[in-house]
């Protein structure tokens, strides 16, 4: 029994810090939210880049069961170093393109359909009373005239030529995400171009259906970059920039990652989740158990 012990929560130690790559630069999970869950949401990478509570409609609600109840008038804003999200593309010069990946792991509540403004999932884009076509950033999230659509965009203060990726699940989701423990990813390579881009459902990739590739005709030098923190849902435009959903976890990667990556990242439907304080403790203990039994 205490080989099983030891050897079970020591195999779980493991896991978690496989999971936990170098890579990732963005890691919040409700799981584990710190010790202000009511107004802070701490970012569990080496960023430091805790996300603070905002919105019109009051704060997001914190579950034990390890998400946050978020609604169309309120989100999370970024309380760091707002620099550590400016992803580049190379339309700002040779070389200076910098890919990223997003997982986001959420179960939507409701869906407003009827072509209301879509649901703000993760970005860097406009805020507040900024215009909400000509801004600079990126910005990914649900489209609001379909529940089983996905749009990702950046743009360099010209929504006329710009990325725009959108993918529509009609095959997996037919009704849509709702109701529905869903993983949504979304890698990028720095490009600025929908060759550069992919998005995934559960694991695998989402071919592409409406598209936009036109960041690149804007003149060298343009870039995505701008001042605002990241955010999660509200974005500050009104009260329905955000999304009806429990989110579990996000994480954001300073890579893009493989096919593999990311259906190992879905784990057939049981994503890991980052461990509370008392359970790191039994998870230490676990493998003090297991260098004891091993020494003995």
């Amino acid at each position: 029994m205490r080989k099983f012990i030891a050897s079970g929560v020591c195999g779980t130690l493991v896991a978690f810090g496989l999971s936990s790559q170098a890579a990732i630069i963005g890691h919040w999970d409700a799981a584990a939210p710190g010790a202000n869950s009511s107004t802070t949401w701490q970012d569990h990478s080496a960023s430091g880049y805790d996300m603070g509570a905002a919105g019109s409609a009051g704060a997001p609600v914190w579950n034990a069961g390890g998400w946050y109840d978020l609604d169309r008038g309120n989100g999370f804003v970024g309380t760091g170093d707002n620099s550590v999200f400016n992803f580049e593309t190379e339309v700002a010069g040779a070389g200076l393109g910098t890919p990223f990946s997003i997982h986001i792991y959420q179960h939507r509540t409701s869906f407003p359909g009827g072509g209301t403004t879509g649901e703000n999932w993760v970005g860097k884009g406009p805020q507040e009373t900024e215009n909400a076509g000509q801004w600079n950033g990126w910005l990914w999230g649900g489209n609001g005239d379909n529940a089983q659509r996905v749009d990702m965009s950046m743009q360099v203060g010209n929504n006329s030529d710009r990325m725009y990726h959108r993918i529509q699940d009609d095959d997996g989701h037919p009704a849509g995400f709702s109701d529905l423990d869903v993983m949504q990813t979304m890698t990028h390579d720095g490009s600025g171009t929908l060759a550069g881009t992919k998005q995934y459902i559960n694991g695998l990739p989402e071919g592409i259906t409406w598209t936009l590739d036109t960041l690149t005709a804007n003149m060298p030098g343009s870039s995505t970059q701008n001042e605002h923190p990241l955010f999660f849902g509200w974005d500050g435009r009104g009260d329905e920039s955000g999304i009806d959903a429990n989110v579990y976890f996000v994480e954001i990667h300073n890579t893009v990652l493989s096919d593999q990556d990311v259906l190992d990242r879905w784990n057939d439907g049981s994503p890991s989740r980052v461990p509370e304080p008392g359970t790191m403790a039994l998870l230490a203990l676990g493998g003090g158990l297991l260098w004891w039994r091993r020494r003995s």
